[in-house]
């Protein structure tokens, strides 16, 4: 999950590296500016320069053969631009990642203690609250080959293969609740996603799809159609859904798995701070 604060850390590291690489540049700062003027076709170019303890400013008119510091000039007028908006902002993303968090107006009710958040509404409905209405609304799974459905997982229905049952079972010991083939309205069609999640970053939802055949020309025709649906109709893989592929040379990595649910799809750990 990627939250504003792990945003700006990114935007931290970005800029520095810019900027690094602007000030590289300016290392090899020619003394002087350009001036263009415009008034002529094409532009004439001069050489402004200044000496030490000289009040006045010389110009100097560049000619076409000297168009390599023509350019040079303008480059590092743009480079010492570009490094000034970068100190600046570097400084403000700083500022704001020292006192920013995630979820903080969720923060001020989260931590009220028990009888004063009885009283309490929020100015809008926190994460936790919003995770507890998803999680608390029925649905009904989809009844397609329902006789497939023989595989019982630890958080107690019954999946279509050993893979989704190791998988609902993995997420279950990771303490991460799920829906299985809960219906998904997308455009004009109903789908029925793997596994369902609540998506602790925005508030969304996250959906995971296996595909665990894709050595079938058929089975491999059908993932790809659906992939492609989820494209087209905005449903980004990896921003909003996670997919896992096997095949009979090629068993399920649970490794690259592991990995996938820290980074996706882990619950934020809620603190328990009563207010004073």
């Amino acid at each position: 999950m990627i939250n504003f604060k792990q945003h700006l850390g990114t935007m931290l590291r970005k800029y520095g590296e810019l900027l690094k690489k602007v000030r590289e540049e300016q290392s090899k700062k020619i003394p002087g500016f350009l001036e263009i003027n415009d008034g002529y076709d094409p532009p004439q170019y001069y050489h402004r320069l200044q000496k030490d303890g000289d009040t006045k400013q010389s110009k100097k008119y560049l000619a076409r053969k000297q168009m390599n510091l023509v350019k040079k000039l303008a480059q590092q007028s743009y480079d010492k631009k570009v490094e000034a908006l970068l100190e600046s902002r570097i400084q403000q993303f700083r500022k704001l990642y020292q006192v920013y968090e995630d979820e903080e107006v969720d923060g001020i009710y989260e931590r009220l203690k028990p009888s004063r958040k009885a009283l309490v509404c929020p100015i809008v409905p926190t994460l936790q609250q919003q995770y507890e209405a998803w999680k608390n609304k029925t649905y009904e799974p989809t009844h397609y080959f329902q006789e497939n459905k023989i595989f019982e997982t630890k958080q107690g229905e019954t999946v279509r293969s050993k893979t989704e049952k190791i998988l609902a079972d993995t997420f279950f010991d990771e303490g991460i609740f799920y829906k299985y083939e809960c219906p998904l309205r997308v455009g004009e069609k109903t789908i029925y996603p793997d596994f369902t999640f609540f998506d602790w970053s925005n508030g969304k939802e996250i959906y995971w799809e296996h595909f665990g055949m894709m050595d079938d020309p058929t089975y491999l025709k059908a993932a790809i159609q659906k992939i492609d649906f989820y494209d087209k109709q905005g449903v980004t893989r990896y921003a909003r859904v996670i997919t896992t592929f096997e095949a009979q040379c090629c068993p399920l990595d649970y490794k690259a798995v592991q990995a996938l649910i820290h980074n996706f799809l882990m619950p934020k750990k809620q603190s328990a701070i009563e207010d004073q």
